[in-house]
């Protein structure tokens, strides 16, 4: 029976913030400890803008540098629901409720 080699795990780490000829802009960030929140904003083909959201946690490596990593603990769950919930309620205030919405 044949093997196949185990694939790589995924990078632990990644930027927060998308290259700048991506056109995506930092609408809100958010900070709780070693949590944040980044809210991007981006335009899509139809002429509309996208919203979407990173949550990240930071820590310092065995160099003692800082890293960033969207894996989370579960100690971590609580306070990432409620950067997303104010995340949530800044935007609903700064962008009018449509009728039907």
């Amino acid at each position: 029976m044949a093997t196949t080699p185990k694939a790589q795990a995924p990078a632990a780490t990644q930027e927060s913030t998308p290259p700048a000829d991506t056109k995506t802009n930092v609408h809100l960030k958010l900070c709780d400890g070693n949590l944040s929140l980044t809210v991007m904003t981006k335009p899509s083909g139809d002429g509309k803008t996208g919203t979407f959201a990173v949550l990240q946690r930071s820590y310092k490596d065995k160099s003692g540098e800082f890293q960033n990593s969207q894996f989370l603990h579960v100690e971590d769950f609580l306070r990432g629901a409620e950067l997303l919930r104010r995340a949530y309620l800044q935007l609903r205030q700064s962008v009018p409720v449509q009728p039907g919405n």
